[in-house]
């Protein structure tokens, strides 16, 4: 018989390994936070009780977390299992030495954790409720390798990836996502030069200019959209990739608007 507050997901997991064994929890649950400096910092905003654990319950409450109250020390920001309320400042200013950011539940507000310019950021992770990726959200983060979407995200905007030479892997944009695009800045992934592959969704309506620009190790550009979407100039400027969109409309491709400046490079695909 155990008597204080427990993680959830800890019980959860020893009850998978010893599936005969009867665990008998008699407390509260609450939320795990591996990374012990960001912790602290999150207890500043949903430890309501001030008991030093953040329930299920106060978890739920929305909360404007303020990043100039947060320890220099946090590599891994992780609002996954916390509410947000609004937008907030975040980024190498606070917090250098970032190595994992994971967005939150936050409803009401559609916009992603912006972590900009930060020196050690390797892993950027939007969450499941992400709507928009707000402009310049993570641009020039010289160690982003990985960057996971999800199946809500309808905006990308503009600049939010420039720079970014280390990415390598980015989740296929979802078909619920029609703009990378903004209308005072583009070029999302300009200069990501690692970058070989990306596809987008069959739900894209605008391509902004110089989104792609720049991206010398692209090798496959894959969109999945029967219909061209709009597509603004030098999207593919110094970037030699192949263009594979599906096979019954490689006609319209390689006629339509700036799509035609590509024609010899773009193929079917089957998707």
């Amino acid at each position: 018989m155990v008597y204080f507050g427990f993680y959830q997901d800890s019980v959860d997991a020893l009850r998978k390994v010893f599936d005969r064994l009867t665990l008998v929890m008699d407390g509260d649950p609450v939320i795990y936070l591996a990374d012990p400096a960001f912790r602290q910092f999150a207890l500043l905003f949903w430890d309501a009780d001030g008991d030093g654990y953040i329930s299920p319950d106060e978890a739920q409450v929305s909360k404007l977390p303020n990043f100039s109250r947060a320890s220099a020390d946090i590599e891994i920001v992780d609002f996954r299992q916390l509410t947000i309320g609004g937008s907030y400042y975040s980024g190498s200013t606070y917090t250098p030495k970032v190595r994992e950011v994971y967005c939150g539940r936050n409803p009401g507000n559609s916009n992603s954790v912006p972590f900009s310019a930060c020196e050690h950021l390797e892993l950027v992770d939007i969450g499941a409720w992400i709507t928009i990726i707000p402009t310049n959200a993570y641009k020039d983060n010289p160690k982003l390798k990985k960057v996971v979407l999800n199946e809500v995200l309808e905006v990308i905007n503009g600049s939010v990836f420039t720079n970014c030479v280390s990415l390598e892997e980015i989740s296929e944009i979802p078909d619920s996502c029609t703009l990378l695009y903004n209308q005072y800045n583009q070029q999302a992934f300009r200069g990501c030069t690692s970058l070989k592959t990306i596809t987008i969704g069959r739900g894209i309506q605008r391509i902004g200019w110089s989104t792609f620009r720049d991206c010398t190790s692209m090798e496959s550009f894959y969109i999945k959209a029967i219909t061209p979407p709009q597509l603004d100039t030098e999207v593919f400027t110094n970037n030699p990739c192949k263009i594979y969109v599906p096979r019954d409309s490689i006609s319209a491709y390689k006629a339509a608007t700036n799509w035609n400046q590509y024609a010899s490079r773009i193929y079917g695909y089957d998707f």
